[in-house]
């Protein structure tokens, strides 16, 4: 790190690395070969050397020609340089590295044999046994390994090399060398996450820095570079750090990453898989503020939230029980945290897939849904005035794990202001016996429900919520 820092005429190591790699990249010729030259000669041949080798293996995927440039003279490495800008390129040996260690970490299948082969390298790489790695690439490769400082590019390449004879692109040292041409200003795309106070974040490093001059594979692009771009910033947005070498030290620490991790929180367990893309996540989570549980759901649109403050605002003015829903920032998004009715067991959980979601530790410990089963005289006016809040409200979805409870009151979750006419007051699926019990609640509290609802006709001014809540007198 500190060779990293060291200054040149022209900026740190650092920056000449990103600017070489980028001008490659790019197939910017005159430039690369200008700072090639102050890395060549102000930092050392062998550092100019190294990222040839890097670069060959990274975006070229030509580990022979890799292998040549370790081996070749010091005065022919501009030629390679040059080479190695006119050469196509793809970064698949990357793409396919990274998605190896996702799919290992997570015990997912393929049927791809380019990954296939790529994941039984990165398990040896969990296990320390670099033995294997060595004997896979065979002697040939092993030097460029070790110099490469067991640099995971070098199999990659390796194993693309092998199967994809495009890879094994030609090319000559029969050629002169073209003027050298200096940036007025250093562009901004050197300056990515890989730079000391470059730009953070991967979309920038994909949108700008991993730019090139022509795609072995045309418009179609590279084949793993679409999954693995949303694997890259799953992580960096979920994991707060979407990094190949921390994730590989979690893995060979046996740390669990399919655990959520959530800012501010800790303990944190989803409810439920999600049933539909685009719906928000929900989550019991222990705030490391004060110890107190809470759940958390999203993220959420602007309209979500107008939706769910709009409800909540209601509930607080006509006295109904209420979670104290608040929004907060997480992700740069929005999340609502509510009170946890329940005191749920962190330990209590399964890990759980469906076809929107893989791997994911779902809570199945005890709950506090409000069972229908349980309606009785005692309790039923307070489940009735949540439903037809509910119905005010316009809610949908009136299923019983909508309702929850802490053995007395009753609350209504769920319950955004969709402002969604009904029917009739069959909204709730019973079973037959109880919805025979439920009706009969109904008219032995006819009264209460009638002095309810007229108490708050004279308390909404919302046009629709009237109609409705008068729609409810009439029904009642």
């Amino acid at each position: 790190m500190a060779f990293l820092r060291k200054q040149t005429s022209e900026g740190s190591i650092a920056v000449l690395y990103s600017l070489i790699q980028k001008c490659i990249r790019r197939g910017l010729e005159e430039e690369c070969l200008y700072y090639s030259e102050i890395l060549f000669n102000e930092g050392t041949p062998n550092s100019l050397r190294k990222r040839l080798v890097y670069v060959t293996n990274e975006d070229i995927g030509h580990i022979k020609l890799s292998n040549e440039i370790m081996k070749c003279k010091n005065e022919d490495l501009f030629k390679y340089l040059i080479i190695c800008c006119r050469l196509k390129k793809t970064h698949d040996p990357a793409w396919l590295s990274r998605l190896a260690l996702h799919y290992s970490m997570n015990n997912l299948k393929t049927d791809d044999e380019e990954l296939n082969e790529a994941m039984k390298l990165t398990k040896y790489i969990k296990n320390d046994d670099y033995k294997s790695i060595r004997e896979y690439i065979g002697k040939e490769y092993s030097k460029l390994y070790s110099f490469s400082g067991k640099n995971n590019l070098v199999w990659a390449s390796y194993i693309l090399f092998n199967q994809r004879p495009e890879l094994n692109q030609e090319y000559s040292l029969d050629i002169e060398l073209p003027l050298k041409k200096r940036f007025n200003q250093i562009p901004y795309w050197v300056y990515d996450k890989h730079v000391s106070g470059g730009n953070k974040g991967y979309q920038f490093f994909f949108d700008n820095s991993l730019v090139v001059n022509e795609n072995i594979y045309g418009d179609k692009g590279d084949k793993f570079a679409n999954e693995c771009k949303k694997v890259y910033l799953d992580d960096e947005k979920y994991l707060g750090n979407g990094k190949t070498k921390v994730l590989y030290q979690k893995w060979k620490e046996n740390i669990n990453i399919y655990e959520k991790i959530i800012p501010g929180f800790n303990n944190v367990i989803q409810t439920q898989l999600i049933t539909s893309r685009g719906k928000p996540h929900t989550y019991y989570a222990t705030s490391n503020t004060d110890n107190k549980k809470y759940i958390l759901k999203g993220p959420m649109t602007i309209d979500m939230r107008k939706q769910v403050m709009k409800t909540e605002k209601i509930k607080r003015v006509l006295g109904l029980n209420h979670l104290n829903v608040v929004f907060i920032n997480l992700f740069n998004q929005n999340w609502m945290k509510m009170d946890s009715l329940l005191d749920y067991d962190y330990n209590c959980k399964e890990l759980k897939s469906s076809k929107l979601e893989e791997n994911v530790y779902i809570y199945n410990g005890k709950n506090c849904n409000y069972n229908f089963d349980d309606i009785n005289e005692g309790n039923f006016m307070e489940l009735f005035k949540n439903y037809i809040f509910r119905l005010v409200v316009g809610a949908n979805d009136h299923c019983c794990r909508n309702f929850i409870t802490d053995g007395n009151k009753v609350y209504s979750i769920d319950d955004h202001c969709l402002d969604k006419d009904f029917e009739d007051l069959n909204n709730i699926k019973m079973k037959r016996d109880i919805k025979l019990k439920w009706d009969e609640y109904i008219l032995k509290n006819k009264s209460e429900i009638l002095e309810l609802l007229n108490n708050w006709n004279s308390r909404f001014k919302n046009e629709n919520m009237l109609k409705r809540i008068n729609k409810l007198i009439e029904i009642i």
